[in-house]
């Protein structure tokens, strides 16, 4: 297990909950975070667990085409990780 978080999108976590291996994160990594924008996106299908925390970034993602390129969360998602410099992302 690694005890580094992980930053997460939504679409991995709204298929792992599809297919009840949300848990399989957790034995994984110790701690997952989202940010907000991925935290709205999975709120109709996904409850979160404990061991899931939201965390805006404090800056938004640098040039404006990366923002156009990609979608609230993968911007947010990318941003946090770059911020609080995590080892792994789950994109989708």
């Amino acid at each position: 297990m690694s005890s580094a978080p992980v930053i997460s999108n939504a679409s991995p976590l709204i298929a792992l909950e599809q297919i009840g291996h949300l848990d399989s994160l957790k034995d994984l990594f110790s701690a997952v975070l989202i940010p907000p924008a991925v935290a709205r996106e999975i709120a109709p299908t996904v409850r979160l667990p404990a061991w899931v925390s939201e965390r805006a970034p404090a800056q938004p993602i640098g040039p404006q085409i990366l923002r156009t390129a990609l979608g609230p969360g993968e911007s947010e998602a990318i941003s946090l990780a770059l911020e609080i410099g995590a080892q792994w992302v789950i994109l989708d």
